[in-house]
């Protein structure tokens, strides 16, 4: 399941995206991420069992991004299934930007117009265990977000 979410500064519309770490802290101990580097939508993660699509959207945000889940306004929506991967998009006031708190093990985030996308390589062509110095996305997500961005 991966959130796409997007924010509107001065008018131009940005996807919000964020590094991937070096380490993954989701194991004990943490191990080393896979294509670190790269590029992720915000929020991204599995359903937990017993768990409905829209719990785990929320539940991701918050963990996430320390965001409320009050952020999830009625610009959520579930927008298409791409391989195996649910994609959802949010629209993010700019005044909340400040609000994202992101894990330390993440690289940080980073803002992307349209025209950045059309630059982004795809990350499945990298080699997983090297640091990605470029930016690059799973073929998914870079469909996902470029029909975002190109509304």
């Amino acid at each position: 399941m991966s959130l796409h979410v997007t924010t509107t500064i001065n008018g131009v519309l940005y996807l919000i995206g964020q590094l991937r770490g070096r380490l993954n802290f989701e194991h004990s101990p943490p191990k080393k991420e896979s294509w670190a580097g790269g590029l992720q939508p915000l929020v991204h993660g599995k359903l937990k069992d017993g768990e409905s699509v829209t719990d785990a959207v929320k539940r991701e945000l918050s963990e996430e991004t320390g965001l409320p889940v009050t952020a999830l306004d009625s610009s959520f929506q579930d927008l298409r299934t791409i391989g195996d991967t649910e994609h959802f998009c949010l629209h993010l006031h700019e005044s909340r930007l400040s609000e994202i708190r992101l894990h330390p093990s993440s690289g940080g985030l980073i803002l992307l117009t349209e025209t950045d996308l059309s630059q982004v390589a795809n990350l499945k062509m990298l080699a997983k265990d090297e640091y990605v110095d470029v930016l690059a996305m799973f073929p998914d997500d870079l469909q996902m977000a470029t029909v975002l961005l190109g509304r």
